[in-house]
């Protein structure tokens, strides 16, 4: 290959290789509205820390924990925008906070 060419090479794969992780990272415009009104009305829970919202399936889950390491999920009901109380694990988030 011509030295002449090798410049232009690489820059072709470093622009393929960011539109790529652009267009990768975008946003989902089809489920940002429902990540975007439940995180408005995540209720705080007293004595908890956010730690963690994850969707599983078509479920969304928040995550709190303690000081004391133990967990309590929240999972949102759609129909209602409301989250409903889940979960609570003794000791769930055992070293989180190390």
């Amino acid at each position: 290959m011509p030295k002449l060419l090798w410049p232009d090479l690489l820059l072709m794969i470093k622009t393929l290789l960011i539109i790529l992780l652009l267009t990768g990272c975008a946003a989902d415009k089809k489920h940002s509205k429902r990540w975007i009104t439940s995180l408005e009305t995540l209720p705080r829970v007293e004595g908890y820390v956010i730690t963690g919202i994850f969707e599983l399936g078509k479920n969304l889950y928040a995550q709190h924990c303690d000081s004391k390491g133990n967990q309590q999920w929240l999972k949102y009901k759609e129909e209602t925008h409301s989250w409903k109380k889940g979960k609570y694990v003794t000791g769930g988030c055992e070293g989180w906070n190390d």
